[in-house]
């Protein structure tokens, strides 16, 4: 006949040692986890300030296009020089531009689609030379000025030193 007391004593020290066994992997496994969220938080904080900074470089080479853009387009007797350097700006500004809405906030990028559209407008209007376009380019200057700045105040907010 089976002895009872050792069958009782190997159930129980099985009984226990399982869920000893239970219980550490547990406890592994909730270890792992919240190391395998630390983790993901950390590459979506690194992700997001990527992006962040690839906002602030396309903002950054954007705006410097269109100050010398405004720049050129604000010289009252510009020569030949000036204006060869005007058309072959405006392609780049609007290369650029587009980086803006395609790369943009929303915020950003609705205030370059408003410029955009603003601009678009005018070359509707525009005469056939050079000379022409600068006349009517700076007659909306103080439109083109207000959104220019709506824009700008749009990529602080963005990616500001505050951000």
């Amino acid at each position: 006949m089976a002895d009872w007391t050792t069958i009782t004593t190997a159930i129980g020290t099985s009984s226990v040692t399982g869920v000893v066994a239970w219980y550490g992997t547990r406890k592994a496994a909730e270890s792992t986890n919240r190391q395998t969220e630390a983790e993901l938080e950390r590459l979506r904080t690194q992700h997001h300030e990527d992006e962040r900074r690839n906002r602030q470089g396309t903002y950054h080479d954007f705006l410097t296009a269109d100050e010398r853009l405004w720049i050129l387009l604000q010289i009252e007797d510009a020569g030949d020089a000036e204006m060869e350097e005007l058309t072959k700006l405006f392609p780049r500004w609007r290369h650029l531009a587009n980086g803006v809405r395609l790369f943009g906030a929303p915020a950003v990028a609705g205030k370059m689609k408003g410029l955009m559209d603003t601009l678009e407008a005018l070359v509707h209007e525009m005469g056939a030379t050079d000379r022409d376009r600068v006349a009517i380019f700076r007659a909306a200057g103080p439109d083109v000025r207000a959104q220019r700045a709506g824009l700008l105040e749009a990529m602080r907010e963005d990616v500001g030193p505050s951000r």
